[in-house]
């Protein structure tokens, strides 16, 4: 699981149009896992806040 900056990254990289591959060599997961991320914002975006957040 990426942290929840990663994943809102994710999506706004996405949404700008950079490609799956690209954005999953720039945070450093794997692009599987960004693709997950990018078919379904709405978990990221609706996951709880866990009070801490990972800066990359």
């Amino acid at each position: 699981m990426v942290s929840m900056v990663k994943a809102e990254m994710a999506i706004k990289w996405h949404r700008a149009g950079y490609e799956a591959k690209e954005i999953a060599r720039l945070l450093g997961i794997g692009e599987d896992e960004c693709r997950s991320i990018i078919l379904h914002p709405e978990l990221a975006e609706t996951a709880p806040e866990t009070g801490t957040r990972t800066l990359i």
